[in-house]
């Protein structure tokens, strides 16, 4: 779980009011930021984890 803050971009709405169906977003492996393309601009967040699940094998 974790709570995307933006970095870029002048929106200062929750990332899960600003991004909509139809917007695309990438997240390199173990990065600790995401980009949301929307409308022909991409905005940065980066983000705090909140907990990790334990994987148990």
């Amino acid at each position: 779980m974790f709570i995307p803050k933006p970095v870029s971009g002048n929106q200062k709405e929750r990332f899960s009011a600003f991004a909509t169906r139809g917007d695309s977003i990438s997240k390199p492996a173990y990065a600790t930021y995401l980009k949301l393309y929307k409308d022909a601009k991409v905005y940065t967040y980066s983000f705090r984890i909140l907990h990790q699940d334990a994987v148990s094998k």
